[in-house]
């Protein structure tokens, strides 16, 4: 007996051979860019808290802290 695991991302789910011109693969594209972008400012929000020596222990080089914290004024929206 054997088992396959398959797992699927946004970008597996939209057929690649469709046209890329349709309304729905439009729409589908900005509603992932938009999600995107929450999730990186309320990510960006808490990574904000840490201190400086917390993010370069994990791997944070200066140019991405400075990064982190001017974009940790920004604000983000929650569902709710």
């Amino acid at each position: 007996m054997s088992t396959t695991t398959s797992t699927l991302d946004a970008r597996d789910s939209v057929d690649e051979s469709s046209s890329n011109s349709g309304w729905l693969d439009r729409a589908f594209r900005r509603f992932m860019a938009r999600r995107e972008a929450h999730a990186r400012a309320v990510v960006d929000g808490h990574l904000a808290s840490l201190p400086d020596a917390s993010l370069f222990d994990l791997g944070f080089e200066q140019a991405d802290i400075r990064r982190i914290r001017a974009r940790a004024g920004s604000t983000a929206y929650y569902w709710i």
